[in-house]
């Protein structure tokens, strides 16, 4: 009886210990981790919007908790009838960004969040916009960054994350899987042959294929809706 209450008091105390080393682990890497995260996603929308000069490009992002120094602070400003916004590099509140720059801001409409694209400091001529498309693929959630131009053609995108099959779904981050998509408004992402100008799935990978293809199509439409419709494109 004694030899089990030892042995059970023993497995508790390791218990303990192995729990507190996880979360002093945890805490110390938790913001690593957070950082990363956020530097990714402001180069996946400067790559992404590709009709922007991306030395200019400053990006905004939802979920920075915590500001870094050199991160951007973009306030809005309410000013009689305009909206407009003042833009600093944080800490340094004393810099305002240049007119000319391009500011990248977060908007959350319709339990959607994307993001606008605009010449610092009119906040009325949206250059493009940019949003995460995901659904789960044949392993796990898939996410993409999409970037797209007034009108709603996709001017660029990449895969954020996937844990798809090694060597088969994991192709779907490809640039000869993703380039397809480009110049592509949601109606004409279709999975087929190329040589019938469709998008090729990737061989192998037909679910990971259409994951892709569909959070993009729905991810799409979302905005379109959350916008009232895309600009109609000009005729040259």
């Amino acid at each position: 009886m004694k030899d089990i209450l030892r042995l059970g008091l023993i497995l508790l105390l390791v218990t303990a210990v192995a729990g507190a080393a996880l979360s002093v682990v945890n805490n110390i890497t938790k913001p690593f981790i957070e950082y990363n995260k956020r530097k990714a996603k402001r180069d996946a929308l400067t790559k992404v919007l590709s009709n922007v000069d991306s030395s200019k490009t400053i990006a905004v992002l939802p979920d920075t908790a915590k500001l870094d120094s050199s991160d951007i602070l973009a306030i809005p400003v309410q000013l009689e009838n305009q909206l407009y916004y003042e833009g600093y590099v944080f800490p340094d509140t004393t810099t305002q960004l240049k007119s000319g720059d391009i500011v990248i801001v977060p908007v959350k409409q319709q339990q959607q969040i994307y993001y606008k694209g605009f010449v610092f400091p009119d906040t009325t001529k949206t250059l493009n916009y940019a949003f995460e498309a995901k659904e789960i693929g044949y392993s796990d959630t898939i996410k993409t960054m999409v970037g797209i131009d007034t009108t709603g053609i996709i001017i660029g995108l990449m895969v954020l994350e996937q844990k798809e099959t090694p060597g088969l779904g994991t192709k779907v981050a490809d640039s000869s899987f993703l380039n397809p998509f480009l110049y592509r408004t949601w109606q004409d992402i279709i999975l087929g042959k190329k040589e019938d100008g469709y998008i090729e799935a990737v061989t192998g990978a037909t679910i990971s294929s259409q994951t892709v293809a569909n959070s993009i199509i729905n991810g799409l439409k979302k905005l379109e809706e959350n916008l009232g419709g895309f600009k109609e494109a000009k005729n040259e």
